[in-house]
This record gives C-alpha cells, sequence and structure tokens, in this order.
C-alpha cells in the first residue's frame, strides 16, 4: 500500500511482538527486501500500548477495515474493533485433543475453546459468582499491601471510578507441560521480598526446565515465550536458565530480579548480559517454593546493574529458586539483605548457613574503598583461555591494575587442583548426582502443587513425546530427563558422587583459599562457576567490559562459605572503581525507555 499509494520504499517496520510479527516466512521476506524490523520490548498489553497510540490512525484504518463480527461495547459506535480481538497479546490459538480412541489419520485438529468467559463490564462480572470472588480477592489484597487507604468520601463529592479489566492468567511456567499448574502461595523469598516493601512486577522468561531437559536445547528458549535474546547483541548467547531475569534488568525493564542457580545459571547470565548477579552460600535464602534440581547445590540471588534502592522485581517462572540479579552490586545487597534466614521449612540448610548472617546485615560492608588490603587470587588457568578476544584479556589485565591502585594484595597465576576434573560434570560426579536428586525433588515438588497435569517427571516425558510440535521434542529432544528418570533414588554411586566432589572442593578451592590466605579469588568472565557450584560457595559477577561486537563480558569474584561481606566489599570497591557498564544500544531495543519502568 505504501509503496503503491506513496510511491516510497519500505526501510524500517516497527511492530509489537505479536504472533504475526514473529513468523519465519516474514522474517525471510523482510531480510529479502533489506528492511529493518524493529519491535517493542515486551509482548504485553502495556508495551505494545505504546506503539499502538503512536500510529492510532493507520490502526483504526486497518481495523474498520477488517471483517469480523462485532460486539457492541456501551457508548461506542460500531463498527470498533474489539479489544478482545487484537492479537497483541499471544495465546495458544489450538491444540490436538486426545486420538487414543481415533485412528492416527484422523488426528482432529479443533480449536481451543475457553470455559471461561471474560467480561467487558463490571455489571457483567458481578453476574458470574467465579468472577464476582476474584474481584473481592483483589479487594482483599489491595488491603493486606496497603496499597490503598480507604476513607470515607467526602459530603456532597462523588468518587472517581476506575476502570476494571479482567483477563484469564494462563502462563505459569516455560513449558506446556505445566500449563494450568497451580502453586499453593509464593515462594518464601518472595514472601520476604513483599515483606520488605517490593512490588512483584512478573515472570521472566527462561530456558525450558533451566536447561536441563536436553543438551540441544539453545539458551534463553523455551516453547511458551520463545527465544529470549540478548539487549546488546540479538544473535549473542544470553546464557543458561536465567537468561530472562538478566535480560529484563539490562534491557531497563526492572530494577531487580531473581533467579536460580544450580550451576551457572546465574553467574553466567550475568556475565553476557553486562548486569550484577550475585550467587549466596547454600541455605543463606530459603528454597521453599521452588522448582529444584538439588538442594545440596541450589541457591536464590538477585540481578541488577545500577546503583539505586531496589523497589521493582521480576520473578522467574514458577517461583524459582531465586537469587539476585540486579543492576548493581547495591542493589543486590539490599535484596540479599531482604530474602536470607532462617526458615524452618527448609530447616536443615537455612539453619547452618543462619551463622553466616552478619549482625546489622550486608549494607554496612557497602565500602568503596572496601578493596585496600583484599588479598585476591587471581585464577587464570583454565578461565581466562575460554576468551580469544583479545578485548577480554586486555580489559581483565587493565581491571586487575586498578585493584592494585586501590590497595589490594593479588596473588597471580594459581592453580585449582583438579581444575580439568571439576569442570567436566562427568568426571566430577556432578551429572551423576544431579539426575538423581532431579528426579527426586522434581516429583516431591509435583505432587504437593494445588493443581497440575502433569504429577511426575515421568508425566513430563510422556507429556513432551505425545505434543512434540508444542516442545519441539523431536528437534531438541528430552535425554536428561530420560536419564534423570531411569535413576533409583540415592544409592552407592551417588553418594560416591557427592563424596567425590567434596573431595574436589576440599583439595582444590578450599585449599586454594587456606594455604594462599585469601579473601576471594578473581577470573574473567563466568567459568569459575562449576568450582563454586559444586562446593556450596558464594559468588558475585560485575560488568567488566564489551568486545568489539559489543558482547558483554564480566569479571567474577568467589569466596568459602559465609564470606558475602568479604566478597560485596571487593565486588563494590571494583564497581564503584570502574563504573564500565552502559546500557544496550541494539536496534531492536530503540522503543524501550532509557530509564527503568
Amino acid at each position: 500500500m505504501i509503496e503503491t499509494q506513496y510511491n516510497a520504499k519500505v526501510r524500517v517496520l516497527r511492530s509489537d511482538n505479536g504472533g504475526e510479527y514473529q513468523s519465519s516466512d516474514l522474517q525471510k521476506y523482510l531480510e529479502g527486501h533489506d528492511i529493518i524490523h524493529q519491535t517493542t520490548c515486551s509482548n504485553t498489553p502495556q508495551k505494545n500500548g505504546v506503539a499502538e497510540r503512536k500510529n492510532r490512525h493507520l490502526l483504526e484504518v486497518v481495523r474498520v477495515s477488517l471483517i469480523l463480527p462485532h460486539r457492541h461495547n456501551r457508548g461506542i459506535p460500531k463498527p470498533t474493533y474489539e479489544p478482545e480481538l487484537s492479537t497483541i497479546v499471544e495465546y495458544p490459538m489450538s491444540n490436538y485433543v486426545s486420538t487414543h480412541r481415533l485412528s492416527e489419520s484422523n488426528k482432529p485438529f479443533v480449536n481451543q475453546l475457553s470455559t471461561v468467559s471474560i467480561p467487558n463490564s463490571v455489571q457483567e462480572a458481578l453476574a458470574d459468582p467465579r468472577w464476582k470472588a476474584a474481584m473481592n480477592e483483589e479487594m482483599k489484597s489491595l488491603q493486606k499491601n496497603e496499597t490503598w487507604e480507604l476513607v470515607e468520601c467526602l459530603p456532597g463529592k462523588k468518587p472517581v471510578g476506575c476502570r476494571w479489566i479482567y483477563t484469564v492468567k494462563y502462563k505459569v511456567d516455560g513449558s506446556y507441560a505445566l500449563l494450568g499448574a497451580k502453586v499453593g502461595g509464593d515462594a518464601a523469598v518472595v514472601e520476604r521480598l513483599r515483606k520488605a516493601g517490593a512490588v512483584i512486577l512478573g515472570k521472566a522468561s527462561m530456558s525450558e526446565w533451566y536447561q536441563f531437559r536436553s543438551l540441544k536445547t539453545r539458551n534463553g528458549w523455551c516453547p511458551r515465550s520463545g527465544q529470549g535474546v540478548n539487549p546488546y547483541v540479538p544473535s549473542g548467547d544470553p546464557c543458561e536458565s536465567n537468561s530472562g531475569s538478566a535480560i529484563s534488568v539490562a534491557a531497563n525493564m526492572v530494577a531487580v530480579s531473581l533467579g536460580t542457580e544450580t550451576d551457572g545459571s546465574i553467574i553466567c547470565p550475568a556475565d553476557v548480559n553486562s548486569v550484577v548477579g550475585f550467587k549466596p552460600t547454600i541455605g543463606l535464602t530459603s528454597r521453599v517454593g521452588v522448582i529444584p534440581i538439588s538442594p545440596r547445590q541450589d541457591s536464590v540471588g538477585p540481578i541488577n546493574y545500577e546503583s539505586r534502592a531496589c523497589s521493582i522485581y521480576s520473578v522467574d517462572q514458577m517461583f524459582l529458586y531465586h537469587r539476585p540479579i540486579c543492576w548493581s552490586v547495591l542493589d543486590a545487597v539490599y535484596v540479599l539483605d531482604a530474602i536470607v534466614g532462617f526458615d524452618p521449612r527448609d530447616g536443615e540448610a537455612t539453619k547452618e548457613a543462619s551463622k553466616f548472617i552478619p549482625v546489622g546485615g550486608y549494607k554496612q560492608f557497602l565500602n568503596k574503598d572496601g578493596i585496600a588490603g583484599k588479598r585476591l587470587g587471581v585464577v587464570r588457568n583454565p578461565f581466562s583461555g575460554f576468551y580469544n578476544r583479545s578485548t577480554a584479556i586486555s580489559a581483565f589485565e587493565a581491571h586487575l591494575t586498578v585493584l592494585r591502585q586501590r590497595g589490594a594484595i593479588l596473588v597471580d597465576n594459581l592453580e585449582i587442583e583438579n581444575v580439568d576434573i571439576i569442570l567436566n560434570p562427568y568426571e566430577s560426579g556432578e551429572s551423576t548426582a544431579l539426575l538423581a536428586e532431579f528426579k527426586l525433588n522434581i516429583n516431591e515438588y509435583l505432587k504437593e502443587l494445588t493443581h497440575s497435569p502433569v504429577r511426575s517427571l515421568a508425566g513430563i516425558i510422556a507429556f513432551n513425546l505425545n505434543n512434540s510440535d508444542l516442545e519441539k521434542t523431536d528437534e531438541y529432544g528430552q535425554e536428561v530427563f530420560i536419564a534423570a528418570e531411569m535413576t533409583n533414588g540415592i544409592g552407592k554411586q551417588e553418594r560416591m558422587a557427592m563424596e567425590m566432589m567434596a573431595n574436589l572442593s576440599q583439595d582444590g578451592f578450599e585449599k586454594l583459599m587456606m594455604e594462599n590466605k585469601l579473601d576471594a579469588t578473581v577470573a574473567l568472565g563466568s567459568g569459575m562457576a562449576t568450582v563454586l557450584a559444586i562446593g556450596g560457595y558464594p559468588g558475585v559477577s560485575v560488568p567488566a567490559g564489551y568486545d568489539g561486537d559489543g558482547m558483554p563480558f564480566g569479571i567474577c569474584f568467589g569466596g568459602l562459605k559465609g564470606m558475602e561481606p568479604k566478597l560485596i566489599e571487593v565486588a563494590y570497591g571494583f564497581e564503584q572503581a570502574t563504573k564500565i557498564r552502559r546500557p544496550p544500544t541494539s536496534p531492536n531495543n530503540l522503543l524501550c525507555p532509557n530509564e527503568p519502568l
């Protein structure tokens, strides 16, 4: 239309994230005609509404031309395109029904019809007892959280009403196997955040099943929300299971997000998305209400990027193990103070770790001169070797110089004993232990859900096989799930694997720290994550620079259990000395706000 009527060539297409704009055919067409596709930040009505308002005239022209049934809204003349017919919010339009009584050649494909009618007005909602109950619960929640202060209306004054927005929550997890599942309540760390005054903004996309379903799946991909994209380099790796948490912070959508780390899932996304990721000592934060892999290794922490108080949080899907992912070390520490502590429901681990919590909390260690006098062990091999980019290596050397100038005592070129074995999950015993632990813990978690379509790992595997079109099982497989399902609890082999990891940690990282009297280790990138993971040690990733393509990389500080105070001093001091982080400038983020929401 533009080319024929205006004799102009389309150079840029700006749209929301509706499914019609994400098809491979459209992308191929745009690439073939040299058309740049720019999209809004996220697939939500709030964000997509910005694009709609900017193009209101064009949208109305198109909408009134559509041949669609119209339902009359009070006070609005026909024909007006109905909001509920909009495609700006993704919704699964159809699925396969049961075929156990039908031949394979006669699979019926039917529309997925919702049994819930979404009202357009308060009057319609009050006519349905389910919606009426939902409205009452919403009002109670507002009062409980002290969102509003209810007062008597002034004499002679009329109250100003606000419109109720009615919708149905469908997205509960990145896996279709859990579509419709309901948790009994907030995770323990979310309870603590609410009590501290946090606003829980939403759920971040993630690598499905924390990248534990198959080794073939892409980092950042899950079937329900698609592929998570690194905001700095769209073709770059967003890394590990909590990619969405890091992306949301890096793209200025939230100030703080939470994630889980069994092995690398906080440190790595923070590293490649230029944000701060804080993995606390195992047990410092409660794991109640989270989807588990291994309580022996799972921990919760923040991801963030800039120095300001945390007030808006993003929560991983289904309230996964939460560790902070934030704008800055300062923000991460504020979140850490809010979520640490003993929880009788996770008694053994939180009781053991509670002895590490300092009187007065962690904020007291936010000292920009905290580097002075600290003994830092520089671990180059093999982690620096993971980078063949001269930019990262030279930046790392420059940062070591900054640490020296700030008064740190560097013990250089340290080697972790048996590090090659530690980094190989099949040789260290990590794979053997995690497979068995995952089956036991995921089965227990699914059984405790208020409602769930599946109640076991075997059920998830069967669902994926029967719904390979949704879960892309043929393409990505689920060999890790199958291997876990074949285990039979914690037996001799699994106990030997756990003992081996404990010995590797004691003879490796702990020995290195103790013999050299270190306050922390420092390494380039996220390679140290596995060393810290199998021993339950804390670690902090801080932005350290960008390569020639703009891809971020970080620096990782690690310590022994309970050494969070020293890690905070070192990480905060380094951050304040370098202040190297910059916001993303990808063309795909041109419609994103420059400031946090």
